[in-house]
């Protein structure tokens, strides 16, 4: 490609803009050490870029909405992927990331919609947030030891995400990282990992006294929360399809948002807890339709307690568990 279709500073270090974009492809010149912010942003033809060893940034959206990018070469001198860098590039199948990077930015993949895996380095810290959200091809993925840090909405909504492995020790995993995976089967954490646990795929904090997520993709038909299990996270059976019934213990005390929602199989919850007045619930917990559909069986005893509570009475369909 002709530089002369490239816009850069005073001293020729800085690439900050394209004149045509309808360009298809581009080669950088070594002398540049920064890709501006937004410098080809929107270039819905580009196909290639040839980023060389002297660019050591690459500003927020540098290559968002490049639509037809299919593959993308990070050089060693850089460090962090920034804000939406190669956000909504529709095309990108391959994406080379290598051992110098530090941190994978905000929005940095998001909605990359051909990515069908990523290999993350062990130098990476950091797994911003929505960083590879509604990458909707993405089948599975290694966080290795090296990341502290996952996101929100890191890997949500990744439709055909199967296996995520947490092999850190000290990795801590963000609100709603993996939700809406509606392929996901599996979390498998590090049995040395300092803040989660995983048994069967489901994912739980380390006490498993919290379960965190229930995998969507999972094709079980019923599911029985361990009796350790004291409180529910938030989305923690949202998207499960598969689901038909859950079972509550009676040790629960705390039950989050938007738990049971898109359940579109669910018919029936049973609660094992006495006194649903010592439940941290709000009405959120459930959705609308599982409110009208799904059945809540309580304790014999404590049935008209149930259907007076301002949360679970709203359940059209309140009945005495005969097996309890």
């Amino acid at each position: 490609m002709n530089n002369d279709l490239l816009i850069f500073d005073e001293t020729g270090s800085i690439l900050k803009k394209v004149k045509d974009d309808t360009i298809q492809s581009v080669v950088i010149p070594d002398t540049v050490t920064k890709i501006e912010e937004s410098a080809f942003s929107g270039c819905f033809s580009l196909q290639s870029v040839v980023i060389p060893e002297s660019v050591t940034e690459i500003g927020k959206e540098a290559f968002a909405w490049c639509e037809s990018l299919q593959s993308v070469a990070i050089p060693k001198s850089v460090t962090v992927i920034g804000k939406g860098v190669f956000y909504k590039c529709g095309a990108l199948q391959h994406v080379d990331i290598p051992d110098s990077v530090t941190e994978i930015g905000e929005e940095a993949f998001g909605q990359c919609e051909s990515l069908q895996s990523i290999a993350i380095p062990e130098s990476v810290k950091k797994i911003g947030s929505i960083a590879f959200s509604f990458c909707s091809s993405l089948q599975s993925v290694d966080i290795p030891e090296s990341v502290t840090e996952i996101g929100k909405d890191a890997f949500s909504q990744c439709d055909s995400l199967q296996t995520v492995n947490l092999l850190g020790e000290k990795t801590e995993i963000g609100y709603r990282a993996f939700a809406g995976c509606k392929s996901l089967v599996e979390i498998n954490v590090c049995k040395d990992n300092a803040f989660y646990c995983s048994e069967n795929g489901v994912l739980y904090d380390k006490a498993k006294s919290k379960i965190l997520l229930y995998p969507a993709g999972k094709k079980e038909s019923a599911f029985i929360l361990p009796e350790s299990v004291t409180a529910v996270g938030d989305v923690a059976f949202a998207f499960c399809s598969s689901l038909q019934s859950v079972e509550i213990p009676a040790s629960v005390s705390a039950i989050g948002k938007k738990v049971f929602f898109h359940n579109d199989s669910l018919q029936t919850i049973r609660c094992r807890v006495q006194n649903p007045d010592n439940v941290d619930i709000l009405d959120t917990a459930f959705s609308e339709e599982i409110y009208a559909v799904c059945a809540l069986l309580v304790p014999s005893c404590s049935l008209e307690v149930y259907r007076s509570h301002p949360v679970f009475g709203q359940f059209k369909n309140i009945a005495a568990d005969l097996n309890a």
